[in-house]
């Protein structure tokens, strides 16, 4: 067993790795905000956890401190895409060179033990598999302003919604495959609609405790 990587040589990633997947889900906190600094690190990380490199880097204008067009990694070159803005500021996608995706929150280099601790072990469920180069195992999973139990339901409900959508993906007949998304988009529409609802009501008693 190779001893844990130093503070200053690893790359502090934790992804939700499960085989046949097309997405793998998972959380980063870089060191710096600097790209150029970021990416190749990250990418022999992600290498060695999925076999394959990052082909493809896209990322949010205004996140970082650099905007290079493309990044040298070890053996390749890393191309680099952004939006000028996006409903998840905050996450990065990567496209693999065996064409699979990664998406990742992006925890601020800044962050806390707390915020960082909370990020990380969300990608390390019952039934997968983390990865950290950081040479440690993510604490448990916890959210502070939600009840541990419901936080783990709410973590579970996102994985079933995920697997879904594998198994969507994986119909060989085309036809049969759009009619099952249908229902699935619809499905889910609906239940972000719900859920939007409940923020909107919620959102007056916040602004009046303030």
């Amino acid at each position: 067993m190779s001893p844990p990587a130093t503070e200053t040589d690893s790359v502090r990633l934790s992804l939700r790795l499960s085989p046949g997947q097309l997405t793998i889900e998972g959380a980063w906190w870089p060191r710096s905000l600097s790209l150029e600094d970021e990416l190749p690190p990250l990418d022999r990380a992600v290498r060695d956890a999925t076999g394959a490199g990052i082909a493809r880097f896209a990322y949010t204008l205004g996140t970082w401190t650099d905007q290079p067009r493309k990044v040298h990694a070890a053996s390749h070159l890393i191309k680099l895409g952004w939006f000028t803005s996006g409903r998840f500021p905050d996450s990065v996608d990567l496209s693999l060179d065996d064409y699979r995706r990664v998406v990742l929150v992006v925890v601020p280099p800044d962050a806390g033990a707390a915020e960082s601790a909370a990020a990380m072990s969300a990608f390390d469920l019952r039934g997968t598999r983390s990865t950290s180069t950081d040479g440690a195992e993510p604490p448990p999973y916890h959210a502070p302003d939600l009840p541990s139990e419901l936080a783990q339901q709410l973590l579970a409900t996102k994985e079933t919604v995920r697997q879904a959508m594998l198994r969507v993906r994986g119909i060989a007949d085309a036809g049969t495959r759009a009619r099952a998304a249908a229902v699935l988009e619809v499905d889910l529409t609906l239940a972000a609609t719900e859920a939007r609802t409940v923020v909107d009501q919620a959102e007056p008693a916040t602004d009046a405790r303030t």
